[in-house]
């Protein structure tokens, strides 16, 4: 029997992952992060650092590598939003459980935004 257990990841956190993977975690792999649309104006820049981004409905694109092609061929593109970000939340705690205590526990570093950021936008970790 699995028991469901539902834990509060803060805005604030979203944002730090994001800070990190966006600038060094993930860059080998991401290159782009664009806003598209947001309930609230990001307040600081880059527009992922404003936490109160992630405190509404919002949706960002990110642009990377796809992994079914050659290194650094940056033609994988993927429109992100809350539900994406819960969904990649979920296989990080499943199936990722020490880099998630990591996030929560903000022991993390560039290894743990990554695992967070390749969790969301390709549904587990496919690089590194």
């Amino acid at each position: 029997m699995d028991i469901q257990c539902t834990v509060n990841v803060s805005s604030q956190k979203i944002s730090d992952q994001l800070i990190t993977a966006f600038e060094g975690g993930s860059n080998y792999w991401c290159q782009t992060a664009e806003l598209t649309s947001s309930e609230r104006s990001p307040t600081e820049r880059p527009w992922y650092a404003s936490s109160i981004v992630f405190d509404g409905p919002f949706t960002f694109e990110v642009g990377f590598d796809d992994p079914d092609q050659d290194e650094g061929n940056g033609n994988g593109f993927r429109t992100i939003g809350k539900a994406d970000l819960v969904a990649g939340l979920h296989v990080m705690a499943t199936k990722h459980p020490r880099h998630f205590a990591d996030l929560m526990s903000e022991d993390g570093d560039a290894i743990t935004a990554d695992v967070f950021l390749q969790c969301i936008v390709l549904g587990d970790v496919v690089y590194g």
